[in-house]
């Protein structure tokens, strides 16, 4: 029922009531949103898109991933958006669409720390260790005192002075590695 509400008023929002265009693409995102959240609550993200055993008896009709894009496509500018469509992807682990909407995120918010450090995962997947640094240090950036993005960091350069260790290139890897020692307190780098 809040499903068809929700419906009703976005599409009053998109013919008859009357607010300027930039007001109305913005409303009709929110609406979208949260249409994408009831969604989400009555579909809750599975892993790997599996579904539950018991059927779909419960299952909402409204996809929240068609609503959260949607929503960002009303709106780019609305941040909210965005990370609600990743989030929703990102937990029923769609890695490839979680590294769509980020890069599109970053197209309206270049520094957004989430958008940096999940394309800096990507990149290290694929064995691009330097790009996966560059964007990590980009996402840490923002915030330095966070300890989850520096112990990401912290990987991504260990896997870059192996890397130049590997191909010989023995001095940049120790300098990556005395960079790690230089910037810790010792307890925690062990592994360096």
């Amino acid at each position: 029922e809040a499903q068809d509400a929700w419906a009703l008023y976005e599409q009053d929002l998109a013919q008859r009531i009357p607010i300027n265009p930039d007001e109305r693409d913005l409303a009709r995102s929110l609406v979208w949103l949260q249409m994408g959240h009831l969604a989400a609550q009555q579909t809750p993200p599975l892993p790997g898109g599996r579904s539950l055993p018991f059927g779909d008896t419960d299952k909402c009709a409204i996809d929240p991933v068609k609503c959260f894009r949607r929503s960002v496509r009303l709106a780019p500018q609305h941040l909210e958006a965005h990370e609600a469509l990743i989030t929703y992807l990102f937990l029923s682990e769609k890695k490839s669409q979680v590294v769509q909407a980020a890069r599109r995120l970053l197209t309206h918010f270049p520094d957004h720390p989430r958008a940096l450090s999940v394309l800096a995962d990507d990149a290290f997947r694929h064995d691009q260790l330097e790009e996966a640094v560059a964007l990590q240090s980009r996402a840490l950036q923002s915030r330095l005192h966070d300890e989850t993005l520096q112990a990401r960091l912290d990987i991504y350069e260990l896997a870059l002075s192996r890397l130049r260790a590997q191909q010989g290139r023995f001095d940049e890897a120790r300098q990556l590695l005395n960079d790690r020692l230089a910037q810790g307190d010792g307890e925690d780098r062990c592994n360096i």
